[in-house]
């Protein structure tokens, strides 16, 4: 049996992230995450991507750039996480999957309820564009050090 596949973006620029409020319906009901899901057969993990945030926020075109790409597997399960940095932030045209958005301030990421996944990889993200971005400071990662 194959494991499964999944992938999402991270839209960031430099200073907020782009999350996305996870309706009942699905798992982990009402908690924040980023744009993505699964993949389908033969779909290339950027691909899978693409697709899944077009239609969660209904995007036309993918704004910014990619400035990097994390991978994780928990047994079966594979996820790609792309990291976008946008030049300004953008308004979403939610799906049925989400009930609310917002551009959250990575200070503030802390009042926020996490998907358990993305909460788990979400310093390593942030790391990822604090290397990436010049201005995101240490600082910035303060709710996820060791001590919170």
């Amino acid at each position: 049996m194959k494991g499964k596949k999944a992938a999402g973006i991270l839209f960031t620029d430099g200073t907020k992230i782009l999350l996305l409020k996870r309706s009942n319906e699905g798992d982990h009901g009402n908690t924040w995450s980023l744009p993505g899901g699964k993949g389908k057969d033969g779909e290339t993990e950027i691909g899978n991507a693409i697709r899944e945030t077009k239609e969660e926020t209904g995007v036309k075109s993918i704004p910014g750039h990619r400035i990097d790409s994390l991978r994780n597997q928990n047994g079966r399960q594979k996820f790609t996480c792309f990291i976008y940095k946008v030049s300004e932030t953008f308004d979403v045209n939610l799906s049925n999957e989400h009930t609310d958005w917002e551009w959250v301030d990575v200070n503030s990421l802390g009042s926020k309820d996490l998907h358990p996944k993305l909460k788990e990889e979400m310093p390593r993200y942030l790391r990822s564009i604090m290397r990436k971005i010049k201005k995101f400071s240490d600082e910035r990662i303060k709710y996820f050090s060791k001590e919170n």
